[in-house]
Order: C-alpha cells, then sequence, then structure tokens
C-alpha cells in the first residue's frame, strides 16, 4: 500500500514538474513573441510615419512652383495659387513665404529621423541579434526532426514571420534612403530660373544642405537596408551550421 502511495506521488510531482515547464515555456515564447511583436510595430509606425512626410514634402515641393510659367515663345506670366493672372509683384512675397515653409517643414523631418537615429539605433543592433539567434537555433531545433506537426507548423510560421519583419524593416531604410535622396525631384522642368535672388539663395541653401541622402544606421555602423538584411541572414545560417554540426556530433 506504502509502495503504491509513493508511486502516485511520484507520477503527481513529475506530472507537476511537466506542467511547471510547460507553464514557464509558454509564458517565455509569449514575453518573446510579444516584445518582439511590439518593438517591430512600434518602429515600423514611426519611420513610416517620417517616410510619409517625406513623400507630402517631395510632392509639395514642385506645387511652390506652379505660380511661374513660360509659353512656347519663351515669354514669362504668372499666376497665384488660385490659377488667376497676376503680376509678379503680387505672389512674390507668397512664393517666398511658402519656400521658407517648406524649408521648415523638411528641417523639422530631418531632425524627426535624426531623433529616430539616436532612438533606435543601439536597439536594431540588439533586435537582429535576437531575430538571428532565433532564427538559427529554431532551424536547428526543426531540422533535428523530433518535433510533432504541429510545432513544426508553428516554428516554421514564427520563423518566417520574423523573417519577413526584418526584411520590412530594412526596405524601409531602403525607403527613406530613396526618398530624402529625391526629395528636390520637384525642381525638374519648373521654371525657377525666374525666382528673384532672394529665393535663388533660399534654393540654393536648401539644395546645399541636402546634397547626400539620410541613412539609417543600425549602431551607428551599418546602413538599414536590404544589404544589411541579406548579411543577417548570411550570419544566421553560419549560425545555423555551426549548431547542426554540434547536433551530429552528440
Amino acid at each position: 500500500m506504502n509502495e503504491e502511495a509513493s508511486k502516485d506521488d511520484y507520477y503527481e510531482d513529475e506530472l507537476q514538474k511537466e506542467i511547471d515547464g510547460w507553464a514557464k515555456q509558454t509564458m517565455a515564447g509569449c514575453h518573446a513573441t510579444l516584445s518582439n511583436v511590439m518593438f517591430d510595430a512600434v518602429f515600423i509606425c514611426i519611420s513610416t510615419r517620417q517616410l510619409a512626410l517625406l513623400i507630402h514634402l517631395k510632392n509639395s515641393f514642385s506645387k511652390i512652383f506652379q505660380a511661374i510659367h513660360v509659353d512656347p515663345k519663351g515669354i514669362s506670366w504668372y499666376t497665384n495659387y488660385r490659377a488667376e493672372a497676376v503680376e509678379k509683384e503680387e505672389i512674390e512675397n507668397d512664393l517666398t513665404q511658402r519656400l521658407k515653409y517648406w524649408i521648415r517643414k523638411h528641417q523639422t523631418t530631418l531632425r524627426l529621423l535624426n531623433d529616430l537615429q539616436s532612438l533606435y539605433s543601439f536597439p536594431l543592433f540588439l533586435h537582429f541579434c535576437y531575430v538571428g539567434m532565433v532564427l538559427a537555433t529554431g532551424a536547428a531545433a526543426v531540422l533535428k526532426g523530433t518535433l510533432t506537426s504541429m510545432e513544426y507548423y508553428f516554428i516554421g510560421m514564427h520563423l518566417l514571420g520574423l523573417s519577413f519583419t526584418l526584411f520590412v524593416i530594412c526596405r524601409i531604410g531602403d525607403y527613406i534612403k530613396i526618398q530624402t535622396d529625391e526629395i528636390t525631384e520637384g525642381l525638374y522642368g519648373q521654371n525657377y530660373f525666374l525666382l528673384s535672388k532672394k529665393q535663388h539663395a533660399l534654393i540654393k541653401n536648401l539644395l546645399t544642405a541636402i546634397n547626400q541622402p539620410f541613412v539609417l544606421r543600425v549602431a551607428q555602423a551599418f546602413p538599414l537596408s536590404t544589404e544589411t538584411f541579406k548579411s543577417v541572414m548570411t550570419t544566421t545560417y553560419s549560425f545555423f551550421a555551426m549548431f547542426t554540426q554540434m547536433q551530429h556530433k552528440n
């Protein structure tokens, strides 16, 4: 009787240990997944907002010069921003104010991009390291072949999700660089040569200030781009190969 009772106690203890283990693994997995999702979501929201501001600035830049016209005979004429024909002096002040307003908004956007760089530069490096290790160890666990079909499904979807969000983050860096590089395309085909000396000085200062595209950097060293994504995946594969070799030796 005592022997049977001790066996029951033993099985209950083992069952409780197994339940505790599953609970800890579940809590750890949920915490890691949620923290990763929240990090990705917050960064993507902030960075895409800056990207939208850059696109808006790019599209609105050319509209500033729509008040200046030159007909095929080379005769210049002017309209206000309600498309009404006016003399040059009547729109001079309005055009200058619009240029100054655009420059202020552009400087604000660059300041926000610098703030984003300062805030996420090192955390992005840690995030890349975390995602790389999860991908390497997760792929090694899948290759080991000791999981159930449901576990294969969940781990596979989790790894694909991590890879996709990492690619999206890096691709946003590409788009920010492209938009800051193309932000003054609104000058193409415009008659800005008819601007006054004061307005020409504003344009010159603007072009001097943005002669290089803005590049978000990870840990102040690596550009946030698809090339960095490829490098992270290559490094991840190296760790994956190392883990699989260790498994075969064991």
